[in-house]
């Protein structure tokens, strides 16, 4: 639609016009998106934040929960717990007792979260417990079970009350495992503050709140102490739909993000004031207005500056056109004058662009393609080039074959509506570097692959090196150009076009060589001799170079490498049976190291296969394997062999720890384990710092100073059961250990009182009051 006053305008003021809207339009569309966005991020921050703050609360007390529900499932299965509470408790029954309450304080010891534990004895109606905080009696802990009414043998979690001091979290779960709460009962006590210790360091603003939820919507965790217990009114109808709504709570209104428990009913809530949002928002949108003011007053002097400046060319070409006063066209509007003016220069020169042929190089590089391919010869040329001139004339020539060295690289990085362009500018630039020596034209023949043919002078061996430098230069140039590096290849000199088909074979064939040819230099029939490496002694190097990577030596795998390729080097093997053998290579490797669970692939981080052919040169190709693809296999190997070793010397720990009293031989693990008796001790030595020899004795030293101080076991059966012949050789090896003898060390336990303290904790019944 066309207003009718603005078509009157001459072009000067609708510059003038359209300059001032386009000026302060966009500054104010801008200003106002920018409030708005910056508001509307002040909310996706603050909803970011609050996932990020439950994602990470969810995970760690998760964590904490998994870690209570496994120490109860070990303490609720441990045979020592389970005699106990078949026995009952009392005085009469001090071993299960003691049997324990040492289960219970070796689990609590290794645990990551700090609990305390309290055994009811259902039958009996007595409480074990090792918690200062906790006396509760075997009703109160019956009653618990009654009204949660676990299923079968099902544990349940009782949270804290409002009002309770101090607040703890209690989980239950029946002893033996298989019974159903009616032999007895296992209560781990973890104190609130153990858990809130995790919230009170996530970083939250001042005014949020951080709460964690059981299925009831009561505040079963917060960082503020007097919250726990309490029930948060309508949140499980706020938050079905979504998982971030608004909330308001005490005449505050908040932002309310909400996130279920991955492992348990519960949820985690986090709260922040909307006052502490908006008033972020509002400093945003003013800072905004203001600046979008200050931006569209400039613009606004800019625009009348800018559009007489603008319309000053117009003027400018009009007096070029029109040099001569009063030859101007009859028009007010310069636009108008300056769009006749072109006008007639498009009728007078109509002629000429038919003139023009947009498509003779394209016939010249089809035409030189099929040279190339030989699908066509030099009888067929005058009909092919009738009305155009084809740019080489018959005589002698050299070709040219420039191939990307990484050819897959080069499909990746270029799109295949580049290519086209790219290629056209690497033939220039090959044409430009043979101007002024031979004419010259090159020709895409593959995405990444030129071929370029040069007419040679009179004076062809000078013309021919002169060639030969300038493609080498062009091929030096080449990476800083394009990104990308190519091998170079020139044929022999050639008579006629019909051998030009010759050329271009002979030129792919010397590509072959590019690995063990000149960097820097085109690859000629002279500097390449037609040799292939002998197979034997690579390979023989080939199980070397693997043999000493599984050995742990690089160095020397790193110089049998070296050897391999100086050999390569000097029989200019061909870069087909040198990636040949670097393939075997790679295999066996891989091979060797998968039985080791070592796969090569993933310590490269990529193919090894394809990997290697990317390397352009010999001298790359063995930087890359020996700093690459050598220290990741030697990483890989040597993570794998400290896992195992780990683990083994773990299990012959705990097979000692817990069976000291049994026959132990060094020989019998190393037969277990599938390895030798030396590797297996020195294993051991490195994990435990000390020989297996010493591991033995000094726990069955241990074991014999446990029975001596507890039990009335003679020194005679003691050391029977500890595997000694004679009560001498005892008696020397616990004065070794210990620096006393055992019946000294039994006499100094039998002047104290009979029933000792084992533990911190005493055993403590409701009823008898016995420790």
């Amino acid at each position: 639609m066309r207003i009718p006053w603005i078509a009157r305008m001459t072009f000067k003021r609708k510059l003038t016009l359209f300059s001032l809207l386009l000026s302060i339009v966009p500054v104010a569309g801008v200003g106002l998106t920018s409030a708005y966005m910056a508001s509307a991020h002040m909310q996706q921050e603050t909803d970011r934040s609050h996932a990020a703050v439950l994602e990470q609360t969810g995970r760690e007390l998760d964590r904490l929960l998994k870690t209570l529900h496994m120490d109860s499932i070990s303490l609720a299965s441990h045979p020592a717990l389970s005699a106990s509470v078949q026995a009952g408790p009392g005085i009469d029954r001090l071993t299960e007792t003691l049997a324990m309450t040492e289960a219970i304080r070796r689990e609590s010891n290794f645990s990551p979260l700090r609990w305390k534990a309290s055994l009811v004895y259902v039958r009996s109606g007595s409480v074990y417990s090792n918690t200062e905080t906790s006396r509760s009696s075997a009703a109160s802990y019956l009653d618990l079970v009654s009204h949660y009414r676990p299923i079968a043998n099902s544990s349940f979690l009782v949270t804290p009350a409002a009002g309770t001091s101090p607040p703890e979290l209690m989980l239950f779960r029946p002893v033996p495992l298989s019974t159903a709460y009616t032999d007895g009962i296992l209560v781990l006590h973890v104190s609130v503050d153990e858990l809130v210790r995790f919230l009170d360091s996530l970083h939250l603003s001042t005014g949020s709140r951080l709460f964690v939820l059981d299925e009831h919507d009561t505040v079963v965790l917060s960082r503020n102490r007097e919250d726990i217990g309490q029930r948060i009114p309508s949140l499980a109808s706020r938050t079905r739909e979504e998982t971030t709504v608004p909330y308001e709570w005490d005449g505050t209104a908040y932002r309310l993000s909400v996130q279920p428990s991955a492992y348990t009913h519960w949820r985690y809530a986090v709260m922040t004031p909307v006052s502490e949002l908006t008033e972020r928002a509002k400093e945003v949108m003013r800072l905004t207005v203001a600046v979008s003011t200050g931006l569209a007053l400039f613009w606004l002097l800019f625009s009348f500056l800018g559009s007489y400046r603008l319309y000053y060319p117009i003027e400018r070409m009009l007096r070029r056109l029109h040099p001569e006063p009063g030859s101007r066209l009859p028009f007010a509007d310069g636009l108008k004058e300056l769009d006749a003016c072109i006008a007639r220069l498009v009728v007078s020169n109509r002629e000429l662009e038919r003139t023009v042929r947009e498509q003779e190089p394209r016939l010249a590089q089809t035409l030189l393609r099929q040279l190339l391919f030989g699908e066509v010869t030099a009888k067929d040329l005058p009909l092919l080039t009738k009305g155009w001139q084809f740019p080489l004339e018959e005589g002698y020539f050299v070709v040219a074959v420039a191939s990307a060295n990484d050819e897959e690289a080069f499909l990746r990085r270029f799109r295949e509506e580049e290519r086209p362009a790219l290629q056209a500018a690497w033939a220039r630039t090959l044409e430009d570097s043979a101007d002024g020596i031979a004419a010259c034209l090159a020709v895409p023949m593959r995405p990444g692959r030129l071929a370029a043919v040069c007419r040679l002078p009179e004076d062809g061996n000078d013309a021919l090196l002169r060639i030969t430098e300038a493609f080498a230069e062009a091929k030096r140039r080449l990476p800083g150009l394009y990104g990308f590096s190519a091998s170079l290849s020139l044929s022999g000199p050639l008579h006629g076009f019909d051998q030009l088909s010759e050329g271009y074979a002979e030129a792919v064939r010397l590509l072959r060589y590019r690995l063990t040819a000149s960097p820097e230099e085109p690859i000629t029939g002279e500097a390449v001799r037609d040799a292939q490496p002998e197979a034997a002694p690579a390979a023989e190097r080939q199980k070397r170079i693997v043999g000493l990577l599984l050995d742990g030596n690089q160095t020397a795998a790193g110089e049998e490498l070296g050897a391999l390729f100086r050999h390569w080097q000097a029989t200019g093997a061909s870069s087909d049976a040198i990636f040949a053998s670097l393939g075997y290579l790679l295999t066996e490797l891989d091979c060797q190291t998968a039985r080791l669970g070592v796969r090569l692939q993933e310590a490269v981080g990529e193919d090894p296969h394809q990997a290697v052919l990317r390397h352009a040169s010999l001298p790359a190709l063995e930087r890359w394997l020996v700093s690459v693809v050598f220290p990741a296999v030697q990483s890989q190997i040597h993570a794998e062999e400290v896992k195992r070793r780990t683990l083994v010397v773990h299990s012959i720990r705990t097979r000692i720890d817990e069976h000291c009293e049994e026959e132990l031989s060094l020989q019998r693990f190393a037969d277990s384990c599938g390895v030798s008796v030396s590797h297996l001790s020195r294993m051991f030595k490195e994990e435990t710092g000390m020989p297996f020899s010493d591991y033995v004795l000094a726990r069955r030293m241990s074991r014999a100073k446990e029975l001596l101080e507890h039990t009335a076991v003679p020194i005679k059966e003691i050391a029977v059961r500890l595997r000694y012949a004679n009560v001498t050789n005892f008696a020397r090896a616990f004065k070794q250990v210990h620096g006393t003898t055992p019946g000294k060390c039994r006499t100094a336990t039998q002047a104290g009182p009979i029933i000792r303290r084992a533990h911190p904790n005493d055993l403590y019944f409701p009823g008898n009051n016995a420790k």
